[in-house]
């Protein structure tokens, strides 16, 4: 048990924050400790109440604690850990930066009132998980732990099921958004050579410059 612990510190902790986060907000606000109002996201209230949290929160919320916020967190999870210790194994800037990215992204389209939604959540899943599509394309998941579907129609079922939550037209906007951001990440770099969503050789650059004149 410990060392299942020590390894998903040591490959997932931004993805163990994320969803620490998430569940500590849900179990807050089943409390009534704080409420779901105080969360959401208001263009209003950011700019001319000045309350910044909000442009975190909203990404955080899926609810007070029951089945469905537990399997919204749950997914999250899967699809954050898979990534960051997969595709991002020893690059956790660049995987800070994709969620930066991805949250910029999705607030900018909510300022624009392109979306209208009180919690950028769902549409964060929905990036993430097109973006976890397009990369590990072989896999396959279960839906609901029983009906097997390949990861790369994956976004379209997902798509068909979130209507109801989130809208259609929030859905495509996610995917999109998700899809160039794979754009960047994948075809991009083979195209050109450059590859301008990773900063983790910078980083590595700058303390490595300072010791290798030291020694």
């Amino acid at each position: 048990m410990n060392n299942a612990i020590e390894n998903a510190l040591r490959e997932t902790p931004i993805t163990l924050v994320v969803c620490g986060l998430m569940g500590m907000l849900g179990v807050m606000s089943s409390l009534e400790v704080i409420h779901p109002l105080y969360l959401l996201l208001s263009p209003s209230l950011v700019f001319k109440e000045h309350q910044y949290w909000r442009l975190v929160t909203n990404f955080l919320y899926f609810g007070p604690i029951s089945a469905h916020c537990i399997m919204e967190i749950q997914w999250i999870y899967l699809v954050s850990s898979y990534l960051e210790a997969q595709y991002y194994n020893r690059r956790p800037l660049d995987y800070i930066l994709l969620l930066l990215i991805v949250g910029c992204s999705l607030l900018g389209l909510r300022f624009s009132s392109i979306v209208d939604v009180p919690y950028l959540s769902y549409m964060l899943g929905t990036c993430m998980t097109y973006i976890m599509s397009r990369i590990f394309n072989d896999i396959e998941v279960a839906i609901f732990f029983v009906v097997p579907v390949p990861m790369r129609l994956l976004p379209f079922v997902l798509m068909i099921m979130n209507t109801m939550v989130s809208g259609v037209s929030n859905e495509v906007l996610g995917n999109i958004l998700g899809h160039v951001l794979w754009y960047f990440l994948e075809v991009f770099p083979r195209i050109t050579g450059q590859s301008p969503l990773r900063i983790q050789w910078l980083f590595e650059w700058a303390f490595a410059a300072p010791l290798g004149r030291v020694t």
